[in-house]
């Protein structure tokens, strides 16, 4: 029987990651979605296949599996995290924004205008309350949304979050950290 079971849900999963079928939610089908997402990523390219697999790494089989993406829902401290399959750019291009995550977070239009100044990656949604970053290590997501904080809070003006965000990004190269990366440092 279980045999069966893990055949029908690899089965499932090919469909799915063919774009035969929409998505698999929690609750919604009597299948393993950690499989599933393992077919469906297999046929994703490599970069978003990494982030993929670091994010079920660390926080589990996602609530949705989807052939373009996986998602969580509340896996603290993200109110929601989304890994894009997307295609491979050039070999000099920049971050392309493979994972998302977001936080509830208000903003004045005002500095909501201000994070637009500091860094476009990151994404406000007014309707949800919903401040996020996108990027292909959640590593960087720490690190822009902590220092949107600082400027939301007067701690920084963008021009300043932008320099400290290329140090801290310089200083992991050389292998050096910064719990900037690793931890949000406010909470909403």
């Amino acid at each position: 029987m279980e045999n069966l079971r893990r055949s029908s849900t690899v089965v499932f999963g090919t469909l799915l990651a063919a774009g035969c079928l929409s998505s698999v939610r929690a609750a919604e089908e009597p299948v393993d979605r950690g499989l599933v997402a393992a077919v469906v990523i297999e046929s994703w390219p490599a970069v978003s296949a990494a982030a993929a697999r670091a994010v079920i790494a660390r926080y589990g089989v996602p609530d949705e599996v989807a052939p373009d993406r996986l998602a969580w829902i509340e896996n603290r401290p993200w109110r929601r995290t989304v890994v894009r399959r997307m295609a491979p750019l050039d070999a000099d291009a920049e971050d392309r924004g493979v994972i998302e995550q977001a936080v509830d977070y208000r903003l004045t239009p005002r500095q909501a205008s201000a994070l637009k100044a500091f860094d476009p990656r990151l994404v406000y949604d007014r309707g949800a309350r919903e401040l996020g970053s996108r990027s292909e290590r959640e590593a960087v997501n720490f690190l822009r949304l902590n220092l949107a904080n600082d400027i939301v809070s007067g701690r920084m003006t963008p021009d300043q979050a932008r320099a400290l965000y290329a140090q801290v990004l310089r200083l992991e190269g050389a292998g050096k950290s910064s719990s900037y990366l690793q931890v949000l440092y406010f909470s909403r």
